[in-house]
C-alpha cells in the first residue's frame, strides 16, 4: 500500500513540476444559504491582453480550478442563472505555482429565482465517475407524482406491465435508501415506492459500477434513493394526500426539527387499497402421452393497506463527533380471494374433469430496519474519517391459504389449508476508514453480515368422512438457513485536471449452514470471492466519458431459497431451491454525457455470467411445477440514450430509451433450451409552464417483450396528462391526473413453450385511472442537518418479490 501511494505521489510531482504553469482556485457559494452553487460559469480574461483565457464551470462543490495560465493580472467574471454576475480581479502570486481566492459569494436575483426551478440551468441528469443521478427536485412532476411515477423517468430504468422496477432490464439489482438497505423496500418494493412522495425524494441515482466498499450482490447494480437533507434551527415539513381510482387513498407527511447540534426527520407513508375484482385466465396444453388441455377462467380481488414510519435523529457532540440513529417500521396487510373454473379435456374436447376452486388468501408483512452510527473527524485532514456502523433487520412474513374445492367431476383432491411462515433477519456491524490526499483518497474498511433465512410451512387436508382437517406429515417442515459473509475492501480514488480514477478490490467469504429440522437434512459451505473494480472519467468541457468493469455476485434470497411448495393452485405449483449457489456476473460499461442548455447521456453495456438462477417449469403429475435453477449462461448488451431538453422557459421534453439484446442457454431435466431475442423500454414526456402558477404535462412510455428461457411476457404501454395548479405562494400543490384514458383494462400475459407442453398464464390489470393529489409544505428552510459521510450497504442478496 505504502509503495503504491508512494508511486502515485512521484508521478503526480513530476507532472505538475514539468509543467510549470500558474494555477487559481475557488469556491462559489449562495450568500444566502451558503451552500455551493453548482455549474456557475466562470471565464477567466488576461487583465493585460484584454482576451478570454478560459470558460469552464463550477462542479458539484462549487469549485473551479483554471490551469495553464502565465504571470500575468487577470479579470474573472462568474454568473449563474438566479444570481447576479459578479467580476473580481486576482493576481498571480509568482511565489506560488497556484493563486486560492477562497469563498466568492453571489447573491440571488430577486426576479429570477423563481425561474430556476423550470430552466435547464439545474440538470436533471448527471452522469459521475461511477454512476448517474437524476435530480427529483428539479422534476416539475415531484410534487404530484410517487417515486415510483418517477422511476420511469431515470435513464437506465423501467417499470414492466406489472410494474416491477428493471435496471437495464434485469430484475436482478439492489435498491437503497440513503446509501444503505432498507427493510422498507427489501420485501416489495414496487409498493413501497408507491407511497413515497416524489417531493420527500432529492435524487435517486443508478450505480451500475459499484466502487469496492459496495458488497458485491445485484448483478445490474444499485438503485440508491436519496431523501431530502432538511434544514437548520427550528422546522419543517410537508403534509400530502392523494386519491388514485386504481391504487385508493394515500397519505404522507414529514417533519424535521432542528435545534443546535440535535435533529430530528421523520417521514411517514399510508395508503389503502380498494377492493378491486379482476379476471384472470390461464391454458396449459400438454402434447404427450396423450393431447391434453386445461382452460382456467377465475376472478381475483384484493383490498387492503400499506404503512411506512421513519425517524431520525442527529446529534453532533463537537466539530469532531457525530452520532447518527434511524428506526423505520412497515406494515401491509391485505386479503387476496380467488374463485376459478377449471376444465380438462381431451383431443376431442371431452371433458376429462372439473372442479371450482375459491382461495382465501389473508397476508401480513411486517419489517423493522434499526441504524446507528458513530463517525469520527480528524484535525489535520477535513474529509479524514473513521465510522463505526452496526444495522439490525428484521422482516417476517406469513401466507396462509384456504382452498376450498366443491363441485368436483372425476376428480379426487380434497379442501386443503397451508400456511408458511418465513423471512430474513439480519445484523450488520461494519468500520470505515477514508484518508485524503491532495490528488487522491484511500478507503479501507471491514464488514460481517449475519444473516438467517427461515421458513415454517405445512399443510392440512380436508376429510370429509370427519369433516375436518388433519395435518399431512409428508410436507411439514422447518427451513433455517444460516449465511454469514465477512469482507474486507481497498479503494483508491485518483483526481487529475482531466482523469478521474477509483479502482479497488473487495474480498468476500461467505458460510451457509442450511438445516431441515423435519428431515433431519444440513448442508454446510463456504466460498471465497475476489471483486476487482475500476472506473475512469476523462473530464470534457461540459460533460464526461466513463468506463467501468466489476464483477457482481447474485447470492439466492428466501424467495428463491424457499422450500414451501405452494399448492395456492393445485395446477400450478410454485416453490424454491435451497441448493441454489451464488452467481458472478461480468460488466463492462461505457457512458458519454454532455450538457449545455440540455442534457444527453448515451450508454453502451455488456455484461455475461454463467450457471445463472433462471426461473424454470416442468410438469409434475400432470401439473406446472416452477422452481428455480443454477443452470446455463446468460449474456446481455445494452444500450441506453436519454436526453432533457428546455425548447423555451416554459416548455421542456426529455427522452428515456433502452434497448438491448439477450441471449440465454440452459439445460434441465436433460433437454437443452435456448432463447434470445430484443428487450427495450422508451420514456417521452412534455411539460408546459401555462404561468406562474398552473402546469400542463403529459407522458408516453412502452416496455417490450421480454424473453425468458423457456417463453416470454408482453409489452405494455402507458400514457398520461397531468394538470397541476400551485396555491397559496407554492405552498400548497393540487394536481389532476388521467392515465391510459382509452382503455379501461390491460392483460399482463405469460407464456411457457417447451416440446412437451405449452403454457399461458394472463392477468387482468386495472390500465384507465384518475387521481388527485394533494400537498402542503409549511416552515423554513437555511442550514443543513449533519449527517454521517459513511454507512452499512448490505446489497447482497438477490431475489426479491415481484
Amino acid at each position: 500500500m505504502r509503495i503504491l501511494i508512494l508511486f502515485l505521489l512521484l508521478i503526480t510531482g513530476s507532472q505538475l513540476c514539468a509543467q510549470q504553469n500558474y494555477s487559481i482556485k475557488g469556491q462559489v457559494i449562495d450568500s444566502v444559504t451558503l451552500l455551493p452553487v453548482v455549474f456557475a460559469t466562470v471565464t477567466v480574461k488576461n487583465a493585460v491582453k484584454g482576451t478570454a483565457a478560459k470558460i469552464l464551470l463550477t462542479d458539484s462543490n462549487g469549485v473551479f480550478q483554471i490551469s495553464g495560465l502565465d504571470n500575468l493580472p487577470h479579470s474573472i467574471a462568474i454568473g449563474a442563472m438566479g444570481y447576479k454576475s459578479k467580476t473580481i480581479s486576482a493576481k498571480i502570486d509568482s511565489l506560488h505555482t497556484q493563486t486560492n481566492l477562497g469563498q466568492i459569494v453571489l447573491a440571488p436575483t430577486i426576479n429570477s429565482l423563481k425561474e430556476v426551478l423550470v430552466t435547464a440551468s439545474r440538470p436533471l441528469v448527471r452522469q459521475e465517475i461511477d454512476r448517474l443521478s437524476y435530480d427529483v427536485q428539479a422534476d416539475a412532476d415531484n410534487k404530484s407524482q410517487s417515486v415510483l411515477e418517477i422511476i420511469s423517468k431515470v435513464p437506465m430504468l423501467s417499470l414492466d406491465g406489472d410494474e416491477n422496477i428493471l435496471l437495464k432490464g434485469s430484475g436482478n439489482y439492489k435498491i437503497f435508501i440513503n446509501g444503505r438497505p432498507s427493510a422498507l423496500v427489501a420485501r416489495n418494493p414496487k409498493e413501497a415506492l408507491k407511497a413515497m412522495p416524489a417531493n420527500s425524494v432529492q435524487k435517486i441515482e443508478v450505480i451500475t459500477t459499484p466502487p469496492a466498499k459496495y458488497d458485491a450482490e445485484g448483478l445490474a447494480g444499485i438503485i440508491n434513493i436519496v431523501t431530502n437533507k432538511r434544514l437548520v434551527d427550528g422546522y419543517n415539513g410537508s403534509i400530502g394526500v392523494s386519491y388514485n381510482d386504481m391504487v385508493g387513498m394515500g397519505e404522507n407527511a414529514t417533519l424535521t426539527w432542528k435545534k443546535g447540534k440535535f435533529g430530528i426527520t421523520s417521514r411517514a407513508y399510508v395508503f389503502q387499497d380498494f377492493k378491486r375484482y379482476l379476471e384472470t385466465e390461464s391454458s396449459r396444453d400438454i402434447f404427450l402421452p396423450a393431447f391434453t388441455r386445461l382452460l382456467q377462467q377465475g376472478t381475483y380481488s384484493y383490498m387492503g393497506a400499506y404503512s411506512s414510519e421513519n425517524l431520525e435523529i442527529s446529534f453532533e457532540i463537537d466539530s469532531l463527533n457525530l452520532i447518527t440513529a434511524s428506526g423505520s417500521l412497515f406494515q401491509s396487510r391485505y386479503d387476496d380471494q380467488t374463485s376459478q373454473t377449471s376444465r380438462m379435456v381431451n383431443g376431442q374436447n371431452e371433458l376429462l374433469y372439473s372442479y371450482d376452486l375459491l382461495n382465501i388468501n389473508p397476508q401480513r408483512e411486517t419489517g423493522v430496519d434499526l441504524n446507528i452510527n458513530y463517525q469520527l473527524g480528524f484535525k489535520q485532514l477535513k474529509n479524514q474519517l473513521l465510522t463505526f456502523s452496526y444495522q439490525f433487520q428484521d422482516f417476517p412474513n406469513r401466507q396462509s391459504d384456504e382452498v376450498q374445492i366443491s363441485n368436483r367431476y372425476n376428480y379426487e383432491q380434497n379442501s386443503y389449508r397451508q400456511a408458511n411462515s418465513n423471512g430474513t433477519r439480519e445484523q450488520t456491524i461494519q468500520i470505515d476508514y477514508v484518508h485524503p490526499a491532495k490528488i487522491f483518497t484511500i478507503e479501507v474498511g471491514a464488514k460481517a453480515i449475519l444473516r438467517n433465512n427461515f421458513s415454517d410451512y405445512g399443510r392440512e387436508i380436508y376429510n370429509p368422512a370427519l369433516n375436518a382437517y388433519s395435518a399431512d406429515g409428508f410436507t411439514d417442515n422447518s427451513f433455517d438457513y444460516r449465511q454469514s459473509v465477512y469482507s474486507l475492501y481497498n479503494s483508491w480514488h485518483l483526481k487529475l485536471k482531466k482523469i478521474e480514477v477509483k479502482a479497488g478490490f473487495r474480498l468476500e467469504n461467505t458460510r451457509l449452514n442450511a438445516d431441515f429440522s423435519t428431515q433431519k437434512s444440513f448442508l454446510k459451505e463456504s466460498y471465497t470471492n475476489y471483486i476487482p473494480v475500476i472506473s475512469i472519467q476523462r473530464k470534457l468541457e461540459q460533460g464526461a466519458i466513463n468506463l467501468g468493469y466489476t464483477q457482481r455476485i447474485s447470492r439466492p434470497g428466501i424467495y428463491q431459497l424457499n422450500p414451501f411448495i405452494d399448492k395456492s393452485d393445485p395446477q400450478f405449483i410454485t416453490t424454491g431451491n435451497p441448493e441454489l449457489k451464488p452467481v458472478l456476473n461480468h460488466n463492462f460499461e461505457l457512458a458519454y454525457n454532455i450538457f449545455g442548455k440540455g442534457n444527453y447521456n448515451l450508454a453502451l453495456s455488456y455484461s455475461f455470467a454463467n450457471s445463472n438462477i433462471q426461473q424454470v417449469t416442468s410438469l409434475l403429475e400432470g401439473a406446472s411445477y416452477t422452481t428455480y435453477e443454477n443452470i446455463g449462461e446468460n449474456k446481455t448488451t445494452g444500450m441506453n440514450i436519454s436526453t432533457s431538453y428546455p425548447f423555451s422557459k416554459s416548455f421542456t421534453g426529455s427522452i428515456n430509451s433502452a434497448l438491448g439484446y439477450v441471449w440465454m442457454k440452459g439445460s434441465f431435466n436433460k433437454k437443452i433450451y435456448e432463447n434470445d431475442g430484443l428487450q427495450g423500454s422508451a420514456y417521452a414526456s412534455l411539460n408546459y409552464k401555462i404561468n406562474t402558477n398552473w402546469r400542463l404535462g403529459t407522458f408516453v412510455s412502452f416496455v417490450s417483450a421480454s424473453p425468458m428461457l423457456q417463453g416470454r411476457r408482453n409489452a405494455i404501454i402507458n400514457n398520461s396528462f397531468r394538470l397541476t395548479k400551485d396555491l397559496l405562494k407554492k405552498k400548497l400543490t393540487a394536481s389532476f391526473s388521467v392515465v391510459n384514458p382509452y382503455q379501461k383494462y390491460w392483460y399482463v400475459k405469460t407464456k411457457i413453450i417447451t416440446a412437451d407442453f405449452e403454457q399461458q398464464v394472463s392477468g387482468q390489470k386495472i390500465y384507465r385511472t384518475f387521481g388527485l393529489s394533494l400537498n402542503y409544505n409549511f416552515g423554513a428552510l437555511k442550514s443543513e442537518i449533519k449527517k454521517n459521510q459513511r454507512s452499512i450497504n448490505n446489497d447482497d442478496v438477490g431475489g426479491k418479490v415481484k
